[in-house]
């Protein structure tokens, strides 16, 4: 097999290298057109594995394909209005299997948006419009860093194999290891909406499911994720009643059962405040559009 050497000179196999180079998939949350447009000709122009998975112009449009598609990469305009207190970009980070990258962008950068975009990780933050330049750099440093992230991954799990267990923890590693289990858990509790949604369900069966209070897996969860419990139960019964609209054989009281809800009234509420349309509304507009 053939073995390579990374720029940190971390031997690495040719499997290694195919995995630290695979596809690196990029969302676009932002309404505006040109920001769009902007960014699938830089993707066209870069000679680097990305591709566009989905473009969202709301913020029920980010959740629905971030949830969905887990994206590597974010570029997120900062602007965008979010469903709840919590900023957009902290929602997305709570409710994905792994942090993605943000390139983040502003009509007008302010200190509130560059203190967010540092809280978020971002490699960047851009003002619009933004020269050509500055959108392929910020791309070029989101891929080297996830290119560096994978690598170390990489060399983490060839370490484990050959000692038989986690390599040892440094001391800054030691520090997060509390907030590691944190996201630990809210996954754990992701996992468990995500399976049981159309049932009666609640923060107390969630709490049960990993044995832990309620009273202290409702602050941590909201910690970890950005948004409530019950919010995300909603989000994820939502967008599981969006994927079942398209079953034209299926009226909206068997939706709301199906994704968890006894009373069609109810269920109708809660899509409003989560999308700003009605069930009907949405399928009507939305699903008969070609």
């Amino acid at each position: 097999m053939i073995r390579t050497r990374d720029a940190e000179g971390v031997k690495m196999t040719s499997a290694d290298t195919n995995t630290i180079n695979q596809e690196i998939t990029v969302l676009c949350v932002d309404s505006d057109e040109d920001t769009r447009a902007a960014l699938e000709q830089a993707i066209e122009r870069a000679r680097l594995p990305l591709r566009l998975a989905g473009q969202a112009k709301a913020a029920t449009d980010a959740i629905d394909l971030s949830l969905r598609l887990q994206p590597d990469i974010v570029v997120l305009d900062l602007e965008m209005p979010s469903l709840t207190d919590a900023p957009l970009g902290r929602q997305l980070q709570g409710l994905l299997d792994r942090n993605p990258l943000f390139i983040c962008v502003a009509g007008n950068p302010s200190f509130e948006h560059a203190r967010l975009a540092v809280q978020m990780g971002a490699v960047d933050l851009l003002a619009k419009p933004f020269a050509t330049e500055e959108l392929d750099q910020a791309l070029q440093k989101a891929v080297s860093t996830l290119r560096c992230i994978r690598i170390h991954e990489r060399e983490r799990q060839v370490l484990e194999r050959l000692i038989g267990q986690p390599p040892f923890q440094t001391s800054p590693a030691a520090a997060h290891r509390a907030r590691t289990r944190s996201f630990q858990i809210a996954q754990a509790v992701r996992r468990y909406v995500d399976a049981h949604y159309h049932e009666d369900i609640s923060l107390q069966t969630a709490a049960d499911h990993v044995r832990l209070s309620a009273s202290y897996l409702g602050p941590l969860f909201k910690a970890v994720c950005g948004v409530s419990f019950r919010t995300y139960l909603r989000m994820v019964r939502v967008a599981k009643a969006k994927e079942l609209m398209r079953d034209p054989s299926l009226n909206l009281s068997e939706i709301a059962q199906r994704v968890g809800f006894e009373d069609e009234n109810y269920f109708s509420q809660v899509f409003l405040e989560v999308t700003g349309m009605r069930p009907g509304q949405y399928r009507n507009t939305r699903l008969s559009a070609p």
